[in-house]
């Protein structure tokens, strides 16, 4: 017994044996998230990626057009624009799909304008919205 309390102390004295087990925690956690959550998302982002790339939308289609009747100079403006755009249709396409898995719970507010009262309203988790910051910078970096 007197073992194992003398090895705890000389554990918590050393330092960096402390930080080097925080960083492996911290290392574990961020894998973690990585594997349950975000390479998940990145899979769903690539697939998106590749749909939107290969029927892009008829505005995509009339830019690229467009470019050919521009100056060279213009060329790079457009295809940044062309890229923006296909980011924000394949963004809008994830929203709406993670939109109808996910629907949004009944609001509070009836046709009539009548809200309900909730006494134990308790602010609910910004799901939705974290994860939509979450497709839009994987989106994001895959155009770099």
């Amino acid at each position: 017994m007197s073992d194992n309390l003398y090895e705890i102390a000389r554990m918590m004295r050393d330092r960096g044996a402390f930080q080097k087990d925080m960083s492996e925690a911290a290392a574990l956690v961020q894998n973690l998230f990585r594997e349950k959550y975000f390479n998940k998302l990145s899979e769903a982002v690539q697939a998106q990626d590749e749909k939107i790339h290969g029927e892009p939308p008829k505005e995509i289609r009339l830019l690229r057009v467009l470019k050919e009747f521009r100056p060279e100079r213009e060329h790079e403006r457009i295809d940044r624009v062309i890229d923006m755009m296909l980011t924000a249709s394949s963004l809008q396409n994830l929203r709406g799909t993670f939109a109808n898995e996910f629907p949004a719970e009944k609001g509070p507010v009836h046709k009539d304008g009548v809200y309900d009262i909730d006494p134990n309203c308790v602010p609910k988790p910004a799901v939705p919205d974290f994860a939509g910051l979450l497709m839009m910078l994987a989106l994001m970096g895959r155009r770099r």
